[in-house]
């Protein structure tokens, strides 16, 4: 299995949708708590990365697995 620590190409689609401002550490129960607000603001830069990400950066992230 590959890391993206490993992998240079997997790194930087990793840092450019998964990882940014810990998001993915949100996912889940943990954005039910947050005010509504925070929540909308949260749901909004994943919404616009899945407009923004391309076929190769989805294969990038999981062709593999």
């Amino acid at each position: 299995m590959r890391g993206h620590r490993n992998d240079p190409a997997l790194g930087v689609v990793v840092e450019r949708y998964v990882t940014p401002g810990r998001r993915h550490l949100h996912l889940g129960g943990h954005m039910l708590d947050f005010e509504p607000a925070v929540r909308a603001e949260f749901g909004r830069s994943p919404a616009e990365d899945a407009l923004r990400i391309t076929d190769d950066d989805l294969e990038t992230l999981f062709g593999d697995e």
